[in-house]
């Protein structure tokens, strides 16, 4: 688990037994970032336009490689 990851999780393990506190506090922990979510799904169809054929192993071995290697410069 990454620490994007880990601070999510502590987030939401405050607000466990109420939804409408748990969309205050996630929408207020948000307010100054972004999230981007790729799935398989996305690495699949880029690959499949440039006529690439990936299985579901290759395509999370892709997600993983983005993440550890993601510049946010």
């Amino acid at each position: 688990m990454n620490s994007h990851d880990e601070e999510l999780l502590k987030v939401i393990l405050q607000v466990i037994e109420s939804r409408q506190k748990a969309e205050r506090i996630i929408q207020r922990y948000f307010k100054d970032k972004i999230t981007i979510v790729w799935r398989t799904e996305d690495v699949h169809r880029a690959a499949n336009e440039r006529v690439v054929a990936l299985t579901e192993k290759e395509a999370r071995a892709v997600l993983e490689t983005l993440h550890r290697q993601h510049n946010r410069n």
